[in-house]
């Protein structure tokens, strides 16, 4: 079982049928990779794929993930604030330690300073086409 947090930026890359990742979005449907999530991300998410692709679309993608069961809602109790230049992005690393997650896939760059060794707790970052890559050989 895979354990993930998506970045809303790599959400809005695998919904879409014909999208290069869609595999990604296949392998949560499926019930192969669990997603943690808390209820600020899904709003992000909501707001995000209204903008991308419209108020259908945005609605298909929250009844979906309200009615898996491989899509978990995570508490946050503590607040790490390991990404200072976009203080946003630290709710999915925040969710990602709570959740224990295997990782976080994410293009953003911001993410890139939890690359550093010295960064505790330790949250490997995939690229959307590493994690995908990863899912076709597993």
């Amino acid at each position: 079982m895979e354990k993930i947090v998506l970045d809303t930026n790599c959400l809005i890359r695998i919904v879409p049928e014909q999208a290069k990742y869609h595999l990604l979005w296949d392998k949560i449907i499926s019930g192969n990779v669990h997603l943690y999530l808390t209820h600020k991300i899904l709003l992000e998410y909501e707001e995000i794929l209204t903008l991308e692709y419209g108020e259908d679309v945005a609605d298909f993608v929250v009844l979906t993930f309200s009615s898996l069961k491989n899509i978990h809602y995570v508490d946050v109790y503590y607040h790490f604030n390991l990404i200072k230049s976009d203080p946003d992005d630290n709710e999915f690393v925040d969710c990602a330690i709570a959740a224990d997650a295997k990782c976080i896939v994410t293009n953003d760059k911001h993410f890139s300073v939890l690359k550093n060794k010295e960064v505790w707790p330790q949250i490997e970052i995939k690229k959307l086409w590493e994690y995908c890559n990863y899912l076709k050989k597993h």
